[in-house]
């Protein structure tokens, strides 16, 4: 028969091994990373390279390089810590465009950025409520930006080369 101590410490390494490992596996999805692979709707789980529709509450990267359309309700909301990417790719012909029927909330600590591609955003209400600051919480380059509706600006907007184009609505900053 073993000592106690001997049967308390291997059940101590177990534990602590168990616990790394949900450790690991818990925050391994902070940094996961979901892109489309083709056009389509974002609802498709067959538009994403994990195969899996992404969470309309978004907290991790979400890069789109193809044309999406997101026609759920509820609006997507960029969180804490999430990133939203639209950026065509050069040489494939595709635009990288997000179609947005819904509202988009771009929570502090949020960001959304678009490069060389078209967000299209309405009819709702686009909320920016990120901080002040560097990076800021939306970033336009070399893109267009289309809203229907109105728009509630409490954050650094960053347009380089870019468009922004209210077609209905109010501006509030």
């Amino acid at each position: 028969m073993k000592p106690i101590s001997t049967i308390r410490a291997a059940g101590t390494r177990k534990a602590s091994l168990l616990f790394f490992v949900f450790l690991f596996l818990g925050l391994s999805g902070l940094w996961a990373q979901v892109s489309t692979v083709n056009n389509g709707a974002w609802e498709t789980a067959s538009t994403w390279s994990n195969g899996r529709v992404p969470n309309n509450r978004i907290r991790q990267t979400i890069i789109i390089n193809h044309r999406i359309t997101y026609s759920s309700n509820p609006p997507i909301s960029v969180e804490n810590n999430g990133f939203l990417k639209v950026e065509t790719i050069a040489g494939t012909g595709v635009r990288a465009a997000l179609i947005n029927d819904s509202n988009l909330n771009i929570e502090a600590g949020g960001r959304v950025e678009g490069i060389g591609a078209t967000i299209n955003i309405g009819p709702g209400v686009l909320n920016i409520n990120g901080a002040l600051g560097d990076p800021p919480s939306l970033k336009l380059t070399n893109s267009l930006m289309i809203k229907d509706g109105n728009v509630v600006n409490n954050a650094d907007i960053s347009l380089t080369n870019a468009c922004f184009t209210l077609s209905s609505g109010n501006f509030n900053n």
